[in-house]
Order: structure tokens, then C-alpha cells, then sequence
């Protein structure tokens, strides 16, 4: 039967009447009630004499600074209604708070105008004379006790103010005669008074309780003749104290287990307090971060984070991450004792009102080599594997981005150049393989050196490379595409061997407000205009123009039907003699083939040799 049962006599239970508290029993509870009530008053009364005597010593030490270091430097003309500030007592003032006793000094005109401070936001602002400040212009100095954490309190403009602090008004008086010509307002830090009070209260309730105790140990002797109820009922209740105790053993041993399997837990286990302070660290830390368990206790855990990683934990204990009644994850980077970062996948759980633990639990774990891997695997998804460049992929994203953005800019705000390396076929045959992915690499290099900081390069295959210029018109695009070349004109070493290479740069401007064009068809045009810069010659740029894109597809459409040409037998050969002029004979024949299109057009060489 429970415990709570037995005391009450439960109907059927061993005991037939419920408890009651005995005499001595109702005697020490009243006793112990009326001790610890004057103890309270009595430490309480202690105390507000403490915090009224440093109030005064606090005063008057204001007073003093003021006539000796304020008074002798001001005067009727400084602190008139239309006075400007004196750099001299501004700098004293700067002195007098990088002290550090006083956090901040204001001094009020009898206007209520702060013409002086140290607290650069509330300079030359005008405030209501209240109740203090009136009195101290009256030439009467005045103190309150304030907090920095108060809704309208004095930090409400400028730096924050201690949690606790003391604020004075001194009247200024001058060097004319004895009336106040301004006011003096110190903020000292209230800090240590507020500490030393509450230790002084602490001890004055100790010493009083002590006291106490010990007449009730009296009372307790007092009331040593114990009844016999009361024997048979502590005999009873040992019988059940054996019991709890068995139980206690079986919850000792139970949370040994618990703490070993935590302490060899690869796991690091935390736990946070309200403030963010660790209350608990595993031994695992050690593996994790290389840091000592003991050596973290009481330390803000935030500052094992990174910067940019904190506010996820300043979050959770703030209560504004969602469900927090749920398991929370997040990866996070801290700090390692070797000074370098490691990636770690913390899971957080809101135990605050679990009297077991009463604090914020993480569970964290090193997965930097996971975290890194990812990495790997995203980049080699992104990038070109022999250059470093963008690939296709990430290109055509980041163009779709550009444009996107550039639609809501002005006209032609973004380029592309697409580039192509002439001849590179002959590297490759000649120099190998090899040699080629070597040409590759480098000329990835170079045009990355022509680039701008925005712009980004590509290799989409081959010899084929792409640059987006954005925030680009003609002239940037022309500028870059001129750099590009000149950086390719210069030989390149490959296999010990010095070779020249250039190459054809076809560019193409996109953007504008309302625009509709894609990646794919930006990409297209430049690779028309870089056709177009072959045909001209090769080692120069073009900029697209819509007859290119009509170019194009006529080289398609033909090229589609050449592939039918000799299935059709529509290649026929027309012979052309060669004459020896001196014998005016025939020396022999030329064989020409020609192209006789179905629709009875015969097609000069110039027109498809080039295609085939």
C-alpha cells in the first residue's frame, strides 16, 4: 500500500485513523514560522540601511567630483541658455567616466537641455524637468536607485546601462555666486552596492535563522517525553524507510548505469541553463572538440560557435523556434582546441520543467568528413573536373538568375561571350591528349584573370567556354572579349614546347525591363555570333545580331539536306580541261562536283564544302 495511503488510514488499511500532527510538532511549526519572519524583517531592515548609507557616500562623492573638477571650469557664459559646448569639459567629463566608477555624466542648462555628455546620441537633446532634476536646481542634490532593464528608463537613447545603477543630480553652481547654473547628472554602476546588500542581507538572515534554530533546538528538547503512539508509529515508519531505501539503491544503480552510458557515449551530451551557461558536459567533448568537460562548466556555450551559427542556439532559448516540445536539428561549426572548426549535428530538447534536468539538452556529434564530402560531391556536381570552371549546369542556372534579376533593370544590363579555341583539334593530334586537357587548363586560368569580381567562367565542353558579364553593356562586354583575346595571344607552354593558340568570342547582350529570353536562347545567339567570328577570320569577337540566328538555320537546313544528297545522287561532276598553253593541248581534266538541289539550283562549292 503507498505511503501516503497509510498515513491518511485508508478504509481496510492497518491503520484506522488518519493522522495527526502532535503537540511538538504544531509548537516547532509555529515556532519555525515566527523565526524565519523576523529573520526576513531584521535582514531586510539591515540591508535598506546599507543601500541609504552607500547612497550617500555615492552623493557625496558626486558632490565632490562636481566642485572640484566641474564647478571651477563652468561658468554663467558656458552653461547659458545659448551656449555651445567647451571641448576642455567635455574632455574632463571623458576622463571622469573612463575612470570607471561613473558610466555616464549629462549636463542639464536650466532649460533642460543636455549641453554636455558623454553619451554622444543624447547630446543637445532637450528633456522634461521632472521631480529630481527641478530639485536639484533649487540647489538641492538628489539620488535614485534605477534599472537599465526599466521601459522607460535611460536607455531608451544611447548605450545600454548597467542592470543596477545609481543616478544623481548635483546642482552647479559656478564661480559668480551661490545660485545653480546647471545640473550635474552621474550614472554610476549600482552593481557592487546591489551585491554587497543582498550578501549582507543573506548574512544577516543566516545569523538570525542560526539563532533561531537553536532556541527551537531547546523547544525540541523540551519535548523529549515521546508518547507511545508516537514510538509505534516510527517504528512503522522505519519498516518503510527500509523499503525506500531498497528503492533508492535500485535508482542509484539504475542512474549509474545512465551516467556510464553517457559518459562512453560517443555523443556529447550538454546542458543549458536559461542564460546559455553549461551546467553539464559529457566527457565525449573531449573526442569531439578536444576540449576538457570540467574546464566548459559555467561557461557560455555560445562562445564555442561560430558567429554566424549562434543565433541558432540564442533561438532556442528564447523559446522562438517552433515545436520545441519536438526534437530540434541543426548543423553548426564550434570551435576545436586547436583553434580550427568542426562541423557537429546537434539535436536540442526543451527539458525546462523536467525537475531531472531543468535546462536546455544537446546532443551533438562530429560529422565534418560528412559535412566535407557533401561539399565535395556539390562542387564536382557544379564544376568542370579539369578546369575548377562552372559547368554547363551551374552556368545555365546562374545566367536564368542574371536574367531574372535583369529584367527589372535597364536595357542590355547582362552578356554572355561564348568562346571557342581555333584549331584545337590540331594540339591533340599533334601534342596528344594529354598536352590538350594541359592547353584547357590554362586558358581556363587566363580568362579568369580577365575577369571582373561579378562575372562568372564556364567550360561547357570541349574547347568551348562561356563568360557571364552582368551589370554589362557593349563597351564591357567589348572590353572583356578584348582582354580574353589578348590574354590567349600569348604562347603557352606545353610538353616543352611553345604553342600559339587564339580563339573566336561570339557575344550576346540580354536583360531589360519586361525581357523574355532564357539561358539557352542567350547562349545561342552568342554561339552564333562566334560562328560568325570564325567565318571572319577567327581570333576576333562578334556581337550577335538577329541576321546570325537566320545564318545559322540556313547552315542547319542545309546541312540537313547534304545528308541526303548522295542518297538522292544529287552530287554530280562537272569536268573543266587543263590546257598547255605552250602546245595548246589538253594537259588533262579537272574534276568539280557541284550540287544540283531538287529544286533545279546547282550549289556552288563555296556554299557546302565548308558543311562537309
Amino acid at each position: 500500500m503507498p505511503l501516503i495511503d497509510r498515513l491518511r488510514g485508508v478504509p481496510g488499511g492497518r491503520f484506522g485513523a488518519p493522522w495527526r500532527p502532535s503537540l511538538r510538532m504544531l509548537v516547532l511549526l509555529g515556532s519555525s514560522v515566527v523565526i524565519v519572519i523576523i529573520a526576513i524583517a531584521i535582514a531586510f531592515r539591515t540591508s535598506d540601511q546599507l543601500r541609504a548609507t552607500a547612497t550617500e557616500a555615492a552623493l557625496g562623492n558626486a558632490e565632490s567630483i562636481v566642485r572640484g573638477y566641474v564647478d571651477p571650469i563652468l561658468g554663467a557664459d558656458s552653461l547659458g541658455l545659448e551656449a555651445a559646448p567647451d571641448p576642455a569639459v567635455m574632455s574632463q567629463l571623458e576622463l571622469l567616466v573612463a575612470a570607471g566608477e561613473m558610466r555616464r555624466i549629462n549636463v542639464f542648462t536650466r532649460d533642460g537641455r543636455v549641453l554636455y555628455t558623454t553619451e554622444p546620441s543624447l547630446a543637445g537633446a532637450r528633456v522634461a524637468i521632472d521631480a529630481s532634476l527641478a530639485k536639484a536646481f533649487s540647489g538641492t542634490s538628489d539620488s535614485a536607485f534605477g534599472s537599465g532593464a526599466d521601459a522607460n528608463g535611460p536607455e531608451v537613447v544611447g548605450r545600454r546601462l548597467p542592470a543596477d545603477y545609481l543616478e544623481t543630480y548635483v546642482p552647479i553652481r559656478g564661480t559668480t555666486d551661490g545660485n545653480p547654473i546647471g545640473v550635474f547628472e552621474v550614472y554610476f554602476d549600482a552593481g557592487p552596492i546591489e551585491t554587497a546588500v543582498g550578501e549582507t542581507r543573506r548574512d544577516v538572515f543566516l545569523i538570525t535563522l542560526l539563532g533561531g534554530v537553536g532556541l527551537l533546538a531547546l523547544l525540541w528538547l523540551a519535548f523529549a517525553a515521546a508518547s507511545q503512539r508516537l514510538a509505534a508509529q516510527n517504528r512503522r515508519l522505519a519498516g518503510l524507510n527500509t523499503q525506500l531505501h531498497a528503492r533508492a539503491g535500485d535508482l542509484l544503480q539504475s542512474e549509474a548505469r545512465f551516467r556510464s552510458l553517457v559518459q562512453n557515449s560517443s555523443d556529447v551530451v550538454v546542458v543549458l541553463d536559461r542564460a546559455g551557461i553549461v551546467t553539464y558536459q559529457s566527457d565525449a567533448v573531449r573526442g569531439v572538440l578536444g576540449q576538457d568537460a570540467e574546464a566548459l562548466r559555467g561557461a557560455a556555450f555560445d562562445r564555442q560557435l561560430h558567429p554566424e551559427d549562434v543565433g541558432w542556439v540564442r533561438a532556442l532559448l528564447k523559446g522562438d523556434v517552433a515545436a520545441m516540445t519536438r526534437q530540434q536539428r541543426a548543423q553548426v561549426r564550434m570551435r576545436h582546441a586547436d583553434g580550427g572548426w568542426r562541423w557537429v549535428e546537434a539535436i536540442a530538447q526543451d527539458r525546462w520543467h523536467d525537475p531531472a534536468v531543468g535546462g536546455l539538452v544537446l546532443n551533438f556529434r562530429d560529422v565534418t568528413d560528412q559535412k566535407r564530402l557533401e561539399d565535395q560531391l556539390q562542387h564536382e556536381a557544379f564544376h568542370d573536373p579539369l578546369t575548377g570552371l562552372a559547368n554547363r549546369a551551374l552556368f545555365t542556372d546562374r545566367v536564368t538568375h542574371a536574367l531574372t534579376r535583369a529584367s527589372r533593370g535597364p536595357v542590355d544590363s547582362l552578356g554572355v561571350i561564348f568562346a571557342d579555341l581555333d584549331d584545337f583539334k590540331v594540339v591533340n593530334d599533334s601534342l596528344g591528349h594529354v598536352a590538350g586537357d594541359e592547353l584547357l587548363t590554362s586558358v581556363g586560368e587566363r580568362i579568369l584573370g580577365c575577369l571582373r569580381r561579378q562575372d562568372t567562367a564556364a567550360r561547357l565542353g570541349g574547347d568551348e567556354f562561356a563568360i557571364l558579364l552582368e551589370d554589362a553593356d557593349s563597351e564591357v562586354a567589348a572590353e572583356v572579349a578584348d582582354r580574353v583575346l589578348d590574354a590567349l595571344r600569348h604562347p603557352f607552354t606545353l610538353s616543352g614546347r611553345q604553342v600559339f593558340v587564339q580563339a573566336s568570342l561570339g557575344m550576346a547582350l540580354g536583360g531589360g525591363i519586361g525581357s523574355r529570353q532564357s539561358a539557352d536562347e542567350l547562349l545561342r545567339n552568342a554561339d552564333a555570333a562566334m560562328y560568325t567570328a570564325k567565318s571572319r577570320g577567327k581570333g576576333r569577337h562578334e556581337f550577335y545580331a538577329p541576321v546570325m540566328h537566320e545564318s545559322a538555320l540556313h547552315r542547319l537546313e542545309l546541312r540537313s539536306r547534304l545528308e541526303q544528297a548522295l542518297e538522292n545522287r544529287e552530287l554530280v561532276v562537272h569536268y573543266q580541261p587543263i590546257v598547255d598553253l605552250g602546245t595548246r593541248s589538253i594537259a588533262g581534266v579537272e574534276a568539280l562536283v557541284r550540287w544540283q538541289q531538287p529544286n533545279g539550283r546547282l550549289a556552288l562549292p563555296a556554299e557546302f564544302i565548308p558543311l562537309a
